[in-house]
């Protein structure tokens, strides 16, 4: 998967980065590669970060991760906008 998001981002295919992130971000961190991760959500516009729920919640949990707590409440805040508009 690390090669698929690699290539995505030499691409500047950043929709195809926020999908990829959103599904296997998690694993990245589960696995002991944060930082990698964390690579690639800095990579990412920050908007495009923010307009996925999930991807919001990776990003908190990579934040949780590495004990910066006081940074995950923007990120948990989008993700609950970005999932109240996918109801309506």
């Amino acid at each position: 998967m690390a090669e698929e998001i690699g290539h995505a981002l030499a691409a500047s295919d950043a929709n195809l980065v926020v999908r990829l992130l959103a599904v296997h971000g998690p694993g990245f961190v589960d696995r002991g590669e944060a930082h990698t991760l964390q690579g690639w959500l800095d990579a990412l516009p920050h908007a495009a970060l923010l307009a996925n729920p999930r991807l919001c919640l990776v990003q908190a949990q990579v934040l949780v991760h590495d004990r910066r707590v006081s940074a995950v409440s923007p990120f948990l805040q989008a993700a609950e906008a970005g999932a109240r508009r996918e109801r309506d």
